[in-house]
């Protein structure tokens, strides 16, 4: 039988004395290497934490036998808990902020949003975000941003004309020591007022649960319809807006069909 000393937190180091040998624990290039007093590899692996791995907890067996007549043996399962070693920078969900802006925008009214996560545990993973203004300075006094939810939202009139571009920079950082930041560009155009875009009217209400596994790849999971706000033009046009990580549709798991 396993002591529960096998079950805790994999250390440096860690024995049974009853059976004469020691289990060590080193780093060597990158791998990590289980092995006996003899010197003889167990195995030879790299933990990794994050995707797509994501090995947060690794079960090995190991089995003594002794050298009897008949030979009888005992198994033992040691579990290796792969700890964070804060080693991931924030990733924007989106691959680019290129977004309009109506012209007669009420102040206070949110302009976009901002989002980033970090794989990262514990304080690690926590995100705070920073807008400036890249071509002109005084640009980033149109908008104002909630550090902890990246919210952007109109802070005063626009004044600029139709076709203006403000060039912004989001920044990311997270709650590491040291601080660990992604940034990304942003861009808000400046279109034509009394223009309404496409009004979703129906769809899922909450999460959609899937089993695992799932393969029906041509039942659709969900249906969305939404309308057009053009005078006497119905027409939209939809598709997925893939982000940068596998929580996002990196893969492209999911696809939109028009219907």
């Amino acid at each position: 039988m396993c002591s529960s000393s096998w079950q805790k937190l994999l250390q440096n180091k860690f024995s049974d004395w009853k059976l004469g040998f020691q289990w060590k624990l080193r780093k060597q290039v990158e791998k990590y290497i289980l092995e006996d007093d003899n010197k003889k590899p167990i195995f030879l692996q790299v933990f990794n934490r994050d995707e797509p791995d994501r090995e947060k907890l690794v079960h090995v067996t190991v089995k003594a036998s002794d050298n009897g007549r008949p030979q009888l043996e005992d198994v033992c399962t040691l579990k290796v808990r792969v700890k964070d070693r804060y080693d991931n920078k924030p990733i924007f969900d989106r691959g680019i902020y290129d977004d309009p802006v109506a012209q007669d925008t009420p102040i206070g009214t949110q302009i976009l949003r901002v989002s980033a996560t970090d794989v990262d545990e514990g304080e690690n993973q926590k995100i705070a975000y920073d807008l400036t203004a890249t071509r002109i300075p005084g640009d980033i006094e149109y908008f104002e941003w909630h550090w902890q939810t990246g919210v952007v939202t109109l802070k005063r009139k626009l004044d600029k004309p139709i076709g203006y571009v403000f060039e912004l920079k989001a920044v990311a950082s997270d709650s590491g020591n040291p601080s660990q930041y992604t940034d990304i560009d942003v861009t808000l155009e400046v279109k034509e007022g009394n223009n309404k875009p496409p009004e979703f009217q129906d769809g899922p209400g909450s999460t959609i649960q899937m089993n695992e596994g799932y393969n029906k790849f041509s039942t659709p999971i969900a249906t969305y319809t939404a309308r057009s706000n053009v005078p006497n033009d119905e027409t939209l046009f939809f598709h997925l807006v893939n982000g940068r990580t596998e929580k996002t549709n990196k893969e492209g798991t999911f696809r939109a069909q028009q219907v």
